[in-house]
């Protein structure tokens, strides 16, 4: 499993190389396709344990996959903040 940049979300990389839709990853997890944007996005600080099992059975270390969601979430958190201040600073 290759990492993920700081602007790709991991699962939206994995969605990817399985070549799968919002749609089929959320079918695929019994969840809805809105659970799945919102962890692609960083809307959640923990991905969904329905999809990290799937992940699981398709040969995805769950541990590894959480692991880096986690760090992708630290450093979109990080390039926030210092667009935020920027701004404060310039505006």
């Amino acid at each position: 499993m290759t990492k993920s940049s700081t602007n790709e979300a991991p699962l939206r990389r994995i969605r990817r190389e399985l070549d799968l839709s919002q749609t089929d990853l959320a079918t695929l997890c019994q969840i809805s396709s809105h659970s799945v944007t919102l962890a692609e996005q960083g809307g959640t600080q923990r991905l969904p344990g329905k999809i990290l099992g799937v992940l699981a059975d398709l040969g995805y270390d769950p541990d590894a996959l959480a692991a880096e969601h986690e760090k992708f979430m630290a450093d979109r958190r990080e390039q926030l903040l210092k667009q935020v201040k920027a701004r404060r600073r310039n505006g």
